[in-house]
């Protein structure tokens, strides 16, 4: 069958939404973009969805779907574009358990349509790909991201944004398991086609150094990393000024760079001005206030204050449980390792019996959520 389906907008929204990443925290996850692209092809016109809550648009797109699967069969064009459509949306919204299955049936619906070779069998992968991983399926992700790379270096530029697109998922997969050298190599890859695709100090850019400046400090290149996400801050800078959150999102990134050379001065206050220009744009309750306030805790902590230290662990865990801008598993593992440092310094302060509450409850949110060694103890990396 030859295709008349054009690559779906909703899914490229989505590998630019899901682009960041936290180090050895999982996935990081922007807010939500109230009128999504693509949707134009399900409800007539953008326009027309503006004001629809989030619940009414899924609901309208799985109707949709339905119908058009009806009426049509599961491999016509507009039942596959709806497909993709609600797939990308469900990912972007964190629903990722829903997307999974919905990305199998496109899969298969491109293979009966024979276009194994094509651009949106290569989004599709990607698409899955990022379902898996954020779901902690490393080993699935890997295979799929494989068979991604395959697809696309067949049909792709090696200079394209594309292309670079299926790169970082490759470096997204190989920093998760660990190997933070590989995936340093890579960043400065997808860095070159950025700046020749979007000008040296574009927002892409910035993302990108800020993705290898968190791979090197997995790799425990502290220096390096701070070179690099400082000219990020410059791009940044250049963009959007002094004040910005993206701007603090790259302080915490800089504050982790020092807390690795072990300059715990220097990275106490980049993190407290991370901290209070976090909140001052998205609230206390914000999943990534809480990755500050871990970070900060981890300083004051090394430098000696168990006490402060485990006052701000606190505070992170009451914002884990606060927050819904991320799903419950997610929050689940990022308070499985604030447990784990809060359990640390109450045994220093003397509070045992806490400290082996917090450890039963960590360990048991570790093994639901397949949390190795490194990940309970790491996850230095700060996102956008």
């Amino acid at each position: 069958m030859a295709s008349a389906l054009r690559s779906n907008s909703s899914i490229q929204r989505l590998l630019q939404v899901c682009r960041r990443r936290d180090g050895l925290q999982g996935f990081r996850y922007h807010a939500l973009v109230h009128n999504p692209v693509g949707l134009d092809t399900v409800f007539g016109n953008s326009s027309g969805v503006q004001g629809r809550s989030m619940c009414e648009m899924i609901f309208g797109l799985q109707d949709t779907l339905e119908k058009r699967r009806k009426a049509y069969g599961a491999t016509h064009d507009g039942t596959l574009e709806c497909m993709q459509t609600l797939a990308a949306e469900l990912s972007i919204r964190h629903r990722f358990r829903e997307a999974e299955p919905l990305f199998r049936r496109i899969l298969v619906a491109l293979k009966e349509r024979k276009e194994e070779k094509s651009s949106n069998m290569c989004d599709s992968l990607l698409g899955l790909s990022i379902a898996l991983l954020s779901q902690c399926k490393y080993d699935q992700a890997e295979w799929v991201r494989k068979d991604a790379l395959e697809q696309a270096s067949k049909i792709l530029r090696p200079d394209s944004l594309e292309f670079a697109n299926v790169l970082e998922m490759q470096a997204q997969v190989l920093l998760m398991h660990g190997f933070s050298t590989e995936a340093s190599k890579l960043y400065r890859k997808i860095l070159l086609i950025m700046k020749n695709e979007k000008g040296k100090d574009s927002p892409e850019v910035a993302d990108i150094l800020q993705c290898l400046a968190d791979a090197l400090i997995v790799g425990g290149e502290g220096l390096q990393a701070e070179r690099v996400a400082r000219a990020g801050m410059e791009v940044l800078r250049k963009l959007y000024g002094d004040d910005d959150k993206d701007i603090a999102s790259m302080m915490h990134t800089i504050g982790n760079c020092m807390y690795v050379q072990g300059n715990m001065e220097g990275a106490e206050g980049m993190i407290r001005k991370a901290l209070g220009m976090h909140v001052k744009y998205t609230g206390q309750d914000h999943s990534e206030v809480g990755m500050i306030l871990h970070s900060l805790g981890d300083v004051v902590s090394k430098r000696g204050r168990a006490q402060e230290a485990s006052g701000n662990y606190r505070r992170a865990l009451e914002v884990y449980a606060r927050t819904e801008d991320q799903e419950r598993y997610v929050l689940e593992r990022l308070e499985a390792r604030v447990m784990f440092r809060l359990a640390e310094v109450l045994r220093k302060i003397g509070q045992e019996d806490e400290a082996e509450g917090l450890t039963l409850r960590a360990q048991s949110l570790a093994r639901r959520h397949q949390l190795r060694d490194g990940d309970q103890d790491e996850g230095r990396g700060a996102r956008r």
